[in-house]
């Protein structure tokens, strides 16, 4: 489990700001926020979605406690929408804090209990539970709701079709050359799962590092689950890299369909 904290006022302290999550979420089960901040709140929520853990979270002026997991079809956003007022309460911390303790062990062990909300009355925690609209379709997970549209063939490859070519002249039928693959995740997601003799340049880097890449070569970009790279094969394409494709569904789609040993984030 890690404790999700705000920005700190000296750089000796690990915290949650935006571009220094993952790292953070490696080796954690469960993300348990007490910030008493909303922006670190959210950024809690999304990096637990994108990691696929859940998340606790104590909100004292609030007076509420509450557990969420995206992966369970509930996280942060469903339940509190940005900038919603909060009334402030006179909860006691203490009891915040035991319940919130109570709750991650309870998640942990059921994640089924993701959408509990207890909230303070004026005497006692009530609890009660999110009840999704089972008409209204949500997918899964966060990189999928804020995904953008898959481009044509001619611009993306599945991870089948992408492992033929990188076994080049052995795989009979197949007459392309092997395309350089370039990875545009985090320094933290690469050594935590990599494919082998991929060049790395991150999303954020990719715009002032473009001119050490050739624009005639064939190139499939991946990321974790095909978001950044399909935005990344944007820029490249209107860069003149015109024999570019993007890895539908990223590295995860590859150790699914094609590694199974890889791990998965």
């Amino acid at each position: 489990m890690i404790a999700a904290s705000p920005a700190p006022r000296d750089s000796g302290t690990a915290a949650f700001v935006e571009g220094r999550t993952f790292d953070l979420l490696l080796e954690a089960d469960l993300v348990l926020d007490a910030s008493g901040d909303a922006a670190t709140r959210y950024l809690a929520n999304d990096a637990a979605a994108v990691r696929g853990i859940p998340l606790v979270w104590v909100d004292t002026a609030a007076g509420e406690v509450g557990a969420a997991f995206d992966e369970r079809g509930v996280d942060y956003r469903d339940l509190h929408a940005p900038d919603a007022p909060v009334a402030p309460t006179d909860a006691p911390a203490d009891v915040l804090g035991g319940s919130a303790a109570e709750l991650a062990a309870a998640v942990l062990a059921d994640p089924g209990m993701a959408g509990t909300v207890r909230a303070w009355d004026g005497a006692t925690l009530q609890q009660r539970r999110y009840a999704r609209d089972s008409a209204v379709a949500r997918p899964g997970s966060l990189e999928e709701r804020t995904t953008i549209p898959e481009p044509d063939d001619a611009s993306s490859i599945s991870a089948p079709a992408l492992a033929k070519l990188l076994a080049g002249a052995t795989t009979l039928g197949i007459h392309e050359p092997v395309p350089t693959l370039l990875d545009v995740r985090e320094a933290p997601e690469v050594s935590f799962v990599s494919l082998p003799g991929a060049v790395h340049i991150p999303m954020g880097e990719l715009p002032a590092r473009i001119g050490e890449l050739d624009p005639t070569a064939p190139l499939v970009v991946f990321c974790h689950h095909g978001v950044r790279s399909s935005r990344a094969l944007g820029l490249l394409q209107r860069a003149g890299f015109t024999r570019a494709r993007h890895l539908t569904g990223g590295i995860d789609a590859w150790a699914v369909q094609v590694d199974p040993s890889l791990p998965r984030y």
